[in-house]
């Protein structure tokens, strides 16, 4: 087994060890249908929920950070997806296949 999130009513999610040994871990993602485009803060959760991941012994470093929105992405998220080569974005576009995903640079 491996990690999984558990979500408590006014609480961040937080990862939690679970029985078995470290998992290597490729992608990390989340996906909401707000009425607000992903901004930056989303890509910070992801990264703090990578960094613990690794704290837990999971090998976490190198997975891809995957952002998935009903109302597309923040400009600051955009440009950080065009240089950055662990953070993808996925629109409902890009779900359908009449799109591309942005990021992995």
């Amino acid at each position: 087994m491996g990690a999984r999130l558990f979500a408590r009513p006014g609480h961040h999610s937080a990862p939690q060890a679970t029985a078995g040994p470290a998992c290597r871990i490729s992608l990390i993602g989340e996906a909401k249908a707000t009425v607000q485009p992903r901004g930056p803060h989303d890509v910070e959760r992801l990264e703090h929920i990578r960094a613990r991941l690794g704290d837990l012994g999971h090998h976490a470093g190198d997975a891809v950070l995957a952002l998935y929105s009903l109302h597309g992405f923040h400009p600051d998220v955009q440009r950080a997806a065009a240089c950055r080569t662990d953070l993808l974005l996925i629109d409902l576009a890009a779900l359908y296949g009449d799109g591309s995903a942005q990021g992995l640079a």
